[in-house]
């Protein structure tokens, strides 16, 4: 049987509540906590009826633990990569929002909740998928896997290096620091996510950014299937019933690796 609780936790790093929508399997103790942002969209996921199924495939028992973002454009200011704004100044706050991931949230958590053995994994789509990679990258202590659902790869700083067709802030991220052993990932986008190509070779921009972005795991040593795989849903867009229905791939990938 499963649970949902409804809570809400104060950040001193974003001056503000944080709503969340925690679901967990009914008296027992979580093996794993998932984190996702954009915790507002889980209500149209049906993440009830995913939790059952993988449950009882599995015997998988996760917290997964839903953060709802800012309101408005505070969203594009807490989401983003830690180290820079992007040529808009949008992402200005993202430091301060994985310090309330991993400062704040976490050791809430881990005081709430049975969850001293479990494994931690950070999910999230578009720009939220964005910041769970960065948040993710930056934290190898705390979590094994991430998610990224339609991820806003493209995000970049014209100020840093003026190419931005080659050269984005989380690419470059990785790019330029050390390769972080027992990291997974795994990456989603639809061929009807959008319809820009920047570079005009026939494949729409988050393919291509997600792919450029698997190049630079590769250079670290990470290898296809034992430490990432990317889904390519054929007819996907960028919205929450694309990324409902890939949430139970996300699950199983989960479960199995």
């Amino acid at each position: 049987m499963l649970e949902l609780i409804q809570n809400k936790i104060y950040s001193s790093y974003l001056n503000r509540e944080v709503d969340l929508s925690i679901f967990q399997v009914k008296d027992e103790i979580p093996d794993h906590v998932i984190i996702i942002n954009d915790g507002q969209d889980l209500a149209q996921m049906h993440i009830e009826k995913l939790l059952h199924h993988f449950n009882i495939k599995y015997d998988f028992k996760p917290l997964i633990v839903g953060c709802s973002a800012a309101p408005g454009e505070e969203r594009k200011q807490e989401y983003g990569v830690q180290w820079a704004a992007d040529y808009k100044g949008r992402g200005a706050k993202a430091g301060s929002y994985a310090s309330f991931i991993t400062e704040e949230l976490i050791p809430d958590i881990k005081n709430k909740h049975k969850v001293d053995h479990a494994k931690f994994t950070m999910a999230g789509w578009s720009l939220g998928g964005l910041s769970a990679v960065d948040i993710a990258w930056h934290a190898p202590h705390i979590f094994q896997k991430v998610g990224m659902f339609s991820g806003s790869l493209w995000w970049r700083n014209h100020n840093l290096i003026k190419d931005d067709v080659h050269h984005r802030l989380m690419h470059h991220k990785v790019k330029n620091t050390t390769y972080k052993p027992g990291l997974k990932f795994w990456f989603q986008a639809g061929t009807e996510d959008e319809s820009a190509d920047r570079n005009k070779n026939g494949i729409i921009d988050v393919i291509d950014d997600t792919l450029d972005l698997i190049y630079e795991l590769e250079t670290k040593g990470y290898h296809k299937d034992q430490d990432f795989h990317f889904h390519i849903e054929e007819g996907g867009k960028h919205d929450v019933p694309t990324w409902s229905k890939m949430m139970y791939n996300f699950l199983d990938w989960h479960c199995t690796n």
